[in-house]
């Protein structure tokens, strides 16, 4: 595997096992978001509460930071670093401004990400440019607009 497939990734590059590795992350994901959604709230906000409570800090914040870490390992090879790295960071980003509370972010976060791709793939495809390149760019100026219309708000 090169560089280049790292950085940018290569769909037409991954096999049936890494699709399947997907689905099984993805559903994984799904499960332990929905079993633990109000915990992990807890814990994100402040450990020392979510400890107080009696919550397992250190062993959910072992399972949170595994979990991410193969669904990135496994994202890689076929949307790039680059990708990777703008659909954990600005979605989550775009929503905390446009977002009241945490499921609302949570919400927010999955509907942006799932418009910025299909939008980003579309533009792909009638620019005839590079998908990552053209999904980054989207969520990157659909990022400033939000920014730059909270500021006018104030």
């Amino acid at each position: 595997m090169s560089l280049d497939q790292y950085l940018f990734g290569s769909t037409l590059t991954i096999t049936d096992e890494q699709v399947i590795a997907l689905f099984v992350i993805a559903f994984v994901v799904l499960v332990l978001t929905a079993l633990f959604l109000r915990p992990m709230y807890i814990l994100t906000f402040d450990e020392d509460t979510a400890f107080v409570d009696g919550l397992p800090v250190r062993t959910m914040s072992i399972l949170f930071n595994v979990v991410t870490g193969v669904a990135i390992a496994l994202m890689i090879p076929a949307a790039g670093s680059l990708l990777v790295s703008t659909i954990m960071v600005l979605p989550a980003s775009i929503a905390l401004k446009l977002g009241k509370n945490f499921r609302g972010v949570m919400l927010i976060a999955v509907i942006i990400g799932f418009i910025g791709m299909f939008s980003g793939l579309i533009l792909s495809y009638i620019a005839d440019t590079p998908a990552s390149a053209s999904i980054t760019l989207l969520f990157v100026a659909l990022f400033l607009l939000v920014n730059l219309g909270s500021r006018l708000r104030k």
